[in-house]
């Protein structure tokens, strides 16, 4: 089925590494993985983390500004800023 890792903690003890190592692992293994991270300047932004999940999960480009990405980049635009979900 499926699951999902939360890995917190002080600067410098290795979370960088673990991940790097777990994510190896499962892709050895053919498992598929998705990385978000936390920044505590985006901290008030509640589905930060999960932005580069959805736009792995959605094939968004960031970047791009082609028709196709479009719809697919307001979804990640309004789960990056819920206000605009209650207007």
């Amino acid at each position: 089925a499926g699951g999902v890792f939360v890995i917190e903690g002080e600067a410098g003890i290795g979370k960088s590494r673990l991940v790097k190592e777990i994510m190896d692992q499962a892709s050895a293994l053919g498992i598929v993985t998705y990385l978000g991270l936390g920044d505590v300047v985006e901290k008030e932004n509640l589905y930060h983390a999960w932005q580069s999940i959805f736009r792995q999960l959605l094939d968004v480009d960031e970047f791009a500004s082609t028709a196709r990405d479009r719809p697919l980049k307001k979804i990640v635009r309004l789960l990056s800023n819920p206000e605009i979900l209650l207007q």
